[in-house]
């Protein structure tokens, strides 16, 4: 049969020859022999080929480098965060103690004008005493304060009787006998109830108030009257000696100082000032709180210095050298007139600068009575 024949402008298509397949294991590229040199085998029980092994093996590592690497940046930022964190409370301390230091320095100041004006105004009213005096110089001559008081003594004591010394006596020594017990015991013990200021004496003014607590009421110029006729020593007081012969006497007409009624009771001399208003025992204690507390645990001046040192110059001007008080926990006891003083005896030269060196050498001296620089 005639096929019938196709026209010659019709395209003739041709099929490409087949390609070869390929068999599955020939795509996995490298083989598997070199594949188990590079990679550890497969865990048991993975389902998978060792190239799918490998390419899961990396793929967790890519995740661990990244969890590590997001883990180091947080830290890093919460590092960063901490460390400003610590820079600006330490800036917010340091600002918080030079406020603190300014406060106190201007109420220091504040204190220093006050006591100024006091001194001022003292002067003042002495000049007004003066001048009153001077008007009254041709009134007729007054007996001084001292002189009337002892004059009042001598007096008080004539007029006190033996019978109404032995009376006195033998009620103090009942009373004490019967609070505090026996003989031997109570002379002591009621020493130390006396003696209220702890100076190992007995004025008639503590004798009196102890008797009072006591509910023994005995008038004061006869208290007076015993303590001066068993005064051995004449200082106006009864040391723990006298007190005891006081005590120990069964009729203390027999122990009276010969003598003693004629003079009258001993006045103790007022306390000496060594300023206006500040009293030399005072000074004296106040030296003494500070050298302890300076030279207690293998010295305390460096470390206290550096700290009044604010500007780190190597030396204290006045102002920070009041600041001493505060720092040394003494400010109860040593008011802001009181540590002027102080800052005069540092500034041996006179040139507002305290040095290291007059620091020490103020407060390890032994006397506080070199550095005194007025009359006493």
């Amino acid at each position: 049969m005639t096929q019938p024949m196709r026209p010659a402008s019709a395209r003739v298509f041709k099929r490409p020859p087949p390609r070869p397949r390929l068999l599955p294991e020939q795509f996995l590229a490298p083989p598997e022999a070199e594949m188990q040199s590079v990679a550890p085998p497969p865990a048991p029980g993975f389902q998978g080929t060792s190239r799918q092994w490998l390419i899961k093996q990396q793929t967790v590592q890519e995740m661990l480098a990244d969890s590590q690497q997001r883990l180091l940046g947080q830290l890093r930022r919460q590092a960063a965060r901490r460390e400003q964190q610590q820079v600006s409370a330490r800036e917010r301390a340091e600002a918080e103690e030079k406020r603190v230091r300014r406060e106190l320095l201007a109420e220091l100041e504040r204190k220093k004008a006050a006591e100024d004006n006091a001194a001022l105004e003292r002067a003042a009213r002495g000049a007004g005493a003066k001048a009153t005096s001077e008007k009254a110089s041709n009134a007729p001559p007054q007996m001084a304060p001292e002189q009337a008081k002892r004059e009042e003594a001598i007096a008080a004591a004539l007029r006190v009787s033996d019978d109404q010394l032995r009376a006195v006596h033998q009620t103090v020594k009942q009373r004490l006998e019967t609070t505090y017990g026996g003989v031997l015991s109570y002379i002591r013990r009621a020493f130390l109830f006396f003696d209220q200021d702890n100076t190992g004496s007995i004025t008639p003014e503590e004798l009196a108030e102890g008797l009072l607590a006591l509910n023994v009421n005995v008038p004061k110029h006869m208290l007076e009257h015993m303590i001066n006729v068993c005064d051995i020593n004449r200082d106006g007081e009864i040391g723990y000696k006298e007190w005891a012969r006081i005590m120990s006497a069964d009729d203390i007409t027999e122990i009276k100082v010969k003598g003693a009624e004629e003079e009258g009771l001993v006045l103790k001399a007022p306390p000496k000032e060594y300023l206006p208003g500040i009293l030399v025992d005072e000074v004296v204690e106040a030296h003494g709180r500070l050298k302890e507390f300076l030279n207690a645990e293998n010295s305390r001046f460096r470390a206290i210095f550096r700290k009044m040192d604010e500007d780190k110059n190597g030396w204290a001007d006045r102002h920070e050298m009041m600041m001493l008080p505060l720092m040394t926990g003494t400010e109860p006891f040593i008011r802001p007139a009181l540590m002027k003083v102080f800052v005069d005896f540092m500034d041996i030269d006179g040139d507002e600068r305290i040095l290291y060196k007059e620091f020490v050498k103020v407060f390890t001296a032994d006397d506080v009575s070199e550095f005194f620089k007025h009359g006493v």
